[in-house]
């Protein structure tokens, strides 16, 4: 017995003796500090994809899409184009061969932090029965469209791999259906009713970018009756993406250790517009460059961010100019 004990101690220490031990990880340096300029363009026509990895952009119209259909398999939401003035009204009805009037209706608007409650088609799909309650929409363009701007929608039905709905104008002229085939390599798949309805590709993978730079629909909610606003800012990747706001510490004081406490959010809008103010003495737009963010991506990276201007070389506004790192 004394034997065996023996031969078991002396393997188990053999292995214990050859066993590597763990190394300690050291983080990489910070990178440098960085400076990068986006142009919307002087009315914020234009919606700028960044990447704070190399500095990527890419671009798309503001007005190329009236709607946009989130991808994921059990995803079933449809949202607005608020920066167009896109605007909704659920009928209440099923009838989609009924005329309906677009004059003296409460229009309804989607709230700019992506809570999905807070959507005008939230109610068109009973996940109950995963059926549609084939309510019939209307939809106000926005005054961009000058023609068909108004036109009724009813949502038929979605699954893992489509969506599929009907649109006419209001009086059912100019009727078509359509086919939304869903993409998971994307946070959204965007349709525009313009040439009789079709895609419109907007967005670049969910993957390749951390922010976009956008007009957008903000909501006052506590005023009476709540006021929808257009506003110039930045929204954040729907996908795995976070953002924490500081308006204390310093830029230079924020590293990695301390990036790691801060508290982040999901929110959509959480850098939002109100980095800059508008001077109505000056008629100048102001950036604050003591308000400072930490976005952490995809990948579970950080960096941190703040504007520090909003005009570019010749004065034109619309173009945010800002400075970022890699924690």
């Amino acid at each position: 017995m004394k034997t065996s004990r023996l031969i078991l101690f002396l393997t188990m220490a053999t292995f214990a003796a050859c066993e590597k031990e763990d190394e300690p990880y050291t983080l990489p340096p910070p990178g440098n500090v960085e400076q990068a300029q986006v142009h919307m363009g002087d009315n914020y026509d234009t919606e700028i994809f960044f990447r704070f990895e190399d500095g990527l952009t890419s671009s798309a119209p503001l007005n190329a899409w009236d709607l946009e259909f989130e991808t994921a398999p059990d995803a079933f939401l449809v949202r607005m184009n608020g920066g167009k003035q896109v605007q909704v009204f659920n009928t209440g009805s099923m009838d989609f061969s009924q005329h309906y009037s677009a004059s003296g209706i409460s229009w309804q608007w989607d709230s700019p932090d992506g809570n999905p409650d807070s959507t005008a088609f939230r109610d068109w799909f009973n996940t109950a029965t995963m059926t549609s309650r084939m309510f019939v929409y209307l939809i106000d363009r926005g005054p961009e469209a000058t023609s068909d701007r108004y036109k009724k929608m009813q949502l038929l039905s979605v699954d893992q791999h489509q969506y599929e709905f009907q649109y006419a104008n209001p009086d059912g002229s100019a009727s078509g259906t359509f086919t939304i085939l869903k993409d998971t390599g994307y946070n959204y798949i965007y349709f525009t009713f313009n040439d009789g309805g079709k895609l419109s590709q907007i967005e670049p993978g969910k993957n390749q970018y951390d922010i976009l730079f956008t007009r957008y629909r903000y909501i006052y909610y506590d005023l009476i009756p709540p006021l929808p606003y257009s506003v110039n800012g930045v929204l954040i990747n729907p996908f795995n993406t976070a953002v924490a706001a500081d308006s204390v510490t310093a830029f230079d004081s924020i590293d990695y250790a301390f990036a790691k406490t801060m508290l982040y959010s999901t929110t959509l809008d959480v850098v939002g517009f109100d980095w800059k103010t508008y001077n109505f003495s000056t008629s100048y737009y102001e950036v604050n460059p003591v308000k400072c963010y930490v976005l952490k991506n995809q990948d579970g990276i950080y960096y941190k961010f703040r504007f520090i201007d909003f005009y570019d070389s010749n004065g034109i506004k619309g173009s945010p100019e800002f400075e970022f790192q890699r924690l």
